[in-house]
C-alpha cells in the first residue's frame, strides 16, 4: 500500500485484550476514509496481543505500534499514543481496544470538523453493549442528556455528566495547550477532564446525533460497578483541578458539580460501611454545595447514629434505595 499522509491519528491503547483487539481493528480497516494512522500502544500485554498487533502491522503501514516494556497505566500509554503521532496529523481521537466503530465514523465526524474549524471537538453518540456485542441502549440515553445537534457550549451540562464519549470524539490538534494532553492523576476521568479544559476556555464543540461507537460493558472495563469509588474520588479532585481555569460565571456550576460528587462519595462510603470517612465527607459537602440538601441532612444524622456500622449501613442503603424509587415514580 502506498504511504497515505495521515489527517487522523486514532490512539489505541491496550492491554491483555486479544480477545477484543481484531474488532476494533478490524473496524478501523474498514473506514470509509483512509487518511489515518492507527498507533496501538500495547501495555506490556501478556496474552495474544503483540501477535495479534505485528500481524496487522505487517499488513497495513497505516498501523504503526509500540510496545511498553512495563505496565505505565492506560493515562500513560494514550499520553504515549498521542506522543507518537504524525507532525501532519491534524486531530485524534481515542480508541480502547475493546471497543469498535461504525464505518461511516471517521468520514462523518472529518465532514464536520472540516466545515467548522473553529470547532475543538466533534462527537457523536454511541452504542453501549454488552460482552457479546448485543446493543444495550444508546450512550445518551444512558447518560440522560438531550443536547441538540450543531454547536455547542454547553459546559455546565458536561460538568453534571460526560456526554461525551471519547470512542467518538474528533479533537483538533491545534487546540490542545498541554502535551500530553491528558493528566496521568486522573485514570477513569482524563478523557472529560480534557473536554472540561477546552471548553472552560472557551472553545466549541459540535455534536452529532448518530451513534457512530460500539462501547463494549464486560467484567474488565473502566465503568464497572467495582470501579465507582475510585472514579468519583478521581471526579472530586478533577472539579478541584479546574478552578484555576473556571471563569466566573461559571464558578457557580463548577462548585454544584464538585459538591455532588463530594456527596455521591459520600453516600457510597456511607452505604460501605466506610463511616469516618463518610462523616469527613458529608461535612466537607455541606460547607461547599451552594443550596441545602435534604439528602445530605438524612445522610449526616443516619452517620451520626450510635449503631453499629452495619447497621448504619443498610439504614442509609434502604434510605437511599426509597429516595431512588420514588425519585422515579
Amino acid at each position: 500500500m502506498k504511504p497515505i499522509q495521515p489527517t487522523i491519528s486514532i490512539l489505541m491503547a491496550t492491554y491483555n485484550y486479544a480477545r477484543f483487539l481484531p474488532t476494533a481493528i478490524e473496524s478501523v480497516l474498514a473506514q470509509e476514509m483512509e487518511a489515518f494512522e492507527l498507533i496501538i500502544g500495547d501495555n506490556a500485554s501478556e496474552d495474544a496481543t503483540p501477535e495479534i498487533v505485528a500481524e496487522y502491522a505487517a499488513r497495513d503501514p497505516r498501523i504503526k505500534p509500540f510496545r511498553n516494556p512495563t505496565n505505565l497505566g492506560i493515562v500513560e500509554n494514550f499520553n504515549r499514543c498521542f506522543l507518537s503521532m504524525s507532525p501532519q496529523s491534524r486531530y485524534f481521537i481515542l480508541l480502547p481496544a475493546d471497543d469498535w466503530w461504525t464505518p461511516q465514523t471517521l468520514r462523518r465526524l472529518l465532514e464536520v470538523a472540516q466545515a467548522h474549524p473553529e470547532v475543538a471537538i466533534v462527537h457523536a453518540d454511541a452504542y453501549r453493549t454488552d460482552e457479546a456485542c448485543r446493543v444495550l441502549n444508546r450512550y445518551s440515553e444512558f447518560m440522560g442528556h438531550h443536547l441538540p445537534e450543531g454547536l455547542h457550549q454547553a459546559v455546565s451540562l458536561l460538568m453534571r455528566a460526560d456526554y461525551i464519549p471519547a470512542q467518538s470524539a474528533l479533537v483538533n490538534r491545534k487546540f490542545i495547550q498541554e502535551e500530553p494532553p491528558f493528566d496521568t492523576e486522573l485514570r477513569f476521568v482524563h478523557d472529560i477532564h480534557l473536554w472540561l479544559r477546552l471548553l472552560l476556555r472557551g472553545h466549541t464543540a459540535y455534536y452529532l446525533a448518530e451513534p457512530l461507537a460500539y462501547i463494549r460493558k464486560h467484567a474488565a472495563a473502566l465503568t464497572t460497578e467495582a470501579n465507582i469509588e475510585p472514579r468519583l474520588r478521581e471526579e472530586v479532585r478533577m472539579f478541584e483541578k479546574l478552578a484555576p481555569l473556571t471563569p466566573p460565571r461559571l464558578e457557580p456550576a463548577r462548585q454544584e458539580a464538585w459538591a455532588n460528587r463530594l456527596a455521591a462519595l459520600s453516600f457510597h462510603l456511607l452505604g460501605a460501611s466506610k463511616i469516618e470517612e463518610a462523616r469527613a465527607l458529608l461535612q466537607k459537602t455541606a460547607q461547599v454545595s451552594p443550596r441545602a440538601r435534604l439528602d445530605l441532612i438524612a445522610a449526616r444524622w443516619i452517620a451520626a447514629l450510635p449503631l453499629p456500622k452495619n447497621i448504619r449501613s443498610q439504614l442509609w442503603n434502604l434510605a437511599w434505595g426509597t429516595a431512588q424509587v420514588m425519585r422515579r415514580a
